[in-house]
């Protein structure tokens, strides 16, 4: 007995491990959440977890983000003041990501998700990736949380990827039907996931547009290029991350094609040894000085002031599995381009045909052509009536439905229902008959 009690004694090097391991399960803030958001990037990378955040908060709502960052920092982002923010490590460099570090900053991740839950007792979470949903897994057969798997990507277990990943998005499947709602941002993932899961209610449809915005000043942001790139350009601009799968080397080659006086910015998150590449093919086709790239590591607040300086804005997306052929309702670089009022150049495929080309907010071409690139820059900043006709439709389908006021309503309205509040009276409106889209069965 006497040395049980020294073994259990609070100055007993045991009492005081088994001590820091129970503290460490449990954040200190023990503060009662409303809601918690878990994705496993930085927060301000993913523009509709910052429009889900923010209008949370204005609700009223307590909302806390557990996301990943570098050094246990966490990157900038327009999130409202009162978002919380809860950081796991996992921000590192492609070299530097082995299986091992892999593994450990998922589990640390998911760990971070768990020990939050547990002592901050939040009344939804929400998951915006596999990852996130995967940690909610110990929670899905209670009733609170309540909880809502975003999917920001399609779980496809027929995409190239390693096994471990594969095995990890079929358990998803397995028990994604325990979530209390889905979110799917494009309705052609959202068919194919409701074959592979059998599922048909729960499910919500919100594209990956912005929120409302009434108007784009976008004088401060050409004056800034200006200083870069001087005066008299105009602009053909792509938004997102400057990397493979995204057309920017045909864009690079057609380039010669292009009038003299236009330029291509290449604004978004920089992926270097890409960079590197496009950078030498533009040099060897005499289009150096005719390119430049902005880092942009994530969504700011001023993002469609400076994408309205743009003449044209191109969004290209490589089939490469089902998340890349059905991107377009999910494509933020598309949605911004519209509510800034910029005319689009995008690729063929299914949801880009709607969206563009039906719509009148561009028109489509092959994106494995430079051929046909160029000649489209060409006819588009020859025409400034087909330019001008092309960014007002972008701008009033902005305003009237693709803003995330409109989309995220119906899910806003639940999860303040769920939190014990009274949603908003908000009047649904009704796509334009052109994104009236097929069915499931019309696969």
């Amino acid at each position: 007995m006497a040395e049980r009690q020294r073994l259990f004694h609070r100055d007993s090097a045991y009492h005081k491990i088994a001590t820091s391991l129970r503290e460490s399960m449990f954040d200190h803030n023990t503060e009662s959440l409303d809601v918690l958001i878990a994705v496993r990037v930085p927060a301000g990378r993913y523009a509709h977890v910052v429009s889900q955040a923010n209008m949370l908060v204005e609700h009223g709502l307590a909302v806390a983000i557990v996301e990943v960052g570098r050094d246990g920092r966490a990157e900038p982002a327009a999130l409202h003041p009162q978002v919380e923010r809860l950081v796991a490590p996992g921000l590192t460099s492609p070299h530097s990501r082995t299986a091992w570090k892999r593994w450990r900053n998922a589990h640390e991740f998911s760990r971070l998700v768990q020990r939050t839950v547990v002592s901050r007792n939040p009344g939804v979470v929400v998951s915006s990736d596999i990852d996130g949903s995967l940690a909610l897994a110990p929670f899905l057969n209670s009733r609170r949380p309540r909880t809502v798997f975003h999917f920001s990507e399609l779980p496809d277990p027929r995409s190239r990827t390693s096994w471990i990943r594969r095995q990890r998005i079929l358990h998803l499947l397995r028990i994604v039907h325990k979530a209390d709602l889905i979110i799917q941002p494009e309705p052609y993932r959202l068919a194919i996931f409701q074959a592979d899961t059998n599922l048909t209610s729960a499910i919500a449809m919100v594209p990956n547009c912005p929120r409302r915005t009434e108007s784009v000043d976008s004088r401060s942001a050409r004056d800034e290029l200006e200083r870069t790139i001087g005066a008299g350009h105009r602009v053909v601009m792509h938004v997102g991350g400057i990397s493979p799968g995204r057309g920017l080397l045909e864009t690079v080659r057609s380039m010669p094609l292009w009038p003299a006086d236009a330029v291509l910015v290449c604004r978004g998150l920089v992926y270097p040894e890409f960079v590197a590449m496009l950078s030498a093919e533009a040099h060897n086709l005499g289009m150096g000085d005719r390119m430049l790239i902005q880092d942009v590591s994530s969504f700011q607040p001023d993002a469609l002031a400076h994408i309205a300086v743009a003449d044209l804005g191109i969004a290209f997306h490589e089939i490469d599995g089902f998340n890349q052929m059905y991107v377009a309702f999910a494509s933020q670089k598309l949605h911004q381009y519209m509510a800034a009022g910029v005319p689009v150049l995008a690729g063929h495929g299914p949801g880009f045909n709607e969206l563009v080309s039906l719509t009148g907010c561009g028109i489509c071409v092959d994106m494995h052509s430079p051929q046909e690139i160029g000649q489209a820059v060409n006819r588009m900043l020859g025409d400034d009536e087909l330019r001008r006709r092309g960014g007002e439709t972008g701008r009033r389908l902005h305003l009237n439905y693709f803003n995330y006021e409109q989309q995220f309503a119906q899910v806003l309205d639940q999860i303040l229902v769920w939190c014990g509040r009274e949603p908003p009276q908000l009047a649904a409106k009704t796509p334009p008959a052109c994104l009236q889209l097929e069915s499931a069965d019309g696969l």
